[in-house]
């Protein structure tokens, strides 16, 4: 059993990674949690492809879904997000869309002054300019701009990044990025689990 949550300042919205081909749910990931070493599912809330709302982890509990995050947050994740060879892909069904619209409406009433956010906002600031662009992503994941989904009324988006994400202009600075800070509440980002 993770440990009880203090205070919940971040909503965190996830993709599973998995082809449409594969409506795998949250026992399904509890076991592939399981499988990694982990206490069990690390989202509180999985979104099948069918637009069925499941729990994972006690919402009141640690999950196990955002590096440096875990311990404010509450993870959401909706299945799919890869194409069938596994390339990032906006694939989610209209009924998963209603779904996320109820769930972010019944998560606003538990937690109204958290900020939702992609798990890829939450990717380093490599350049220190106060905003995650493109290229900073450490990963696509939810494969799709929650900031963008939020404006548009919580209305299903379909691209995998928003207008003002597809900049491409910017330049990635060179040089070695430690992403130790990131890394302070025991989760392992590089294989996504718990450290031992």
């Amino acid at each position: 059993m993770r440990p009880g949550r203090r205070r919940t300042d971040f909503v965190v919205w996830h993709c599973s990674a998995t082809p449409p081909s594969r409506d795998i749910g949250s026992a399904d990931i509890d076991l592939m949690h399981k499988a990694r070493n982990w206490a069990g599912i690390g989202y509180h809330i999985v979104i099948k492809r069918s637009g069925a709302i499941q729990l994972g982890e006690n919402l009141s509990h640690w999950g196990a879904h955002a590096a440096g995050y875990n311990a404010k947050s509450i993870g959401i994740c909706l299945v799919g997000g890869v194409d069938e060879d596994g390339n990032a892909e906006n694939n989610f069904t209209e009924a998963q869309w209603v779904a996320a619209k109820n769930v972010f409406e019944f998560v606003v009433l538990l937690y109204p002054t958290a900020d939702h956010v992609g798990h890829r906002d939450l990717s380093p600031d490599r350049d220190g300019d106060a905003r995650i662009d493109r290229w900073e992503f450490m990963k696509d994941c939810p494969c799709y701009s929650v900031q963008q989904w939020i404006e548009n009324d919580l209305e299903a988006v379909s691209d995998l990044y928003a207008p003002w994400e597809e900049d491409t202009s910017i330049e990635v600075p060179t040089g070695e990025i430690t992403f130790e800070e990131v890394l302070d509440d025991d989760y392992d980002d590089d294989d996504d689990g718990l450290r031992e």
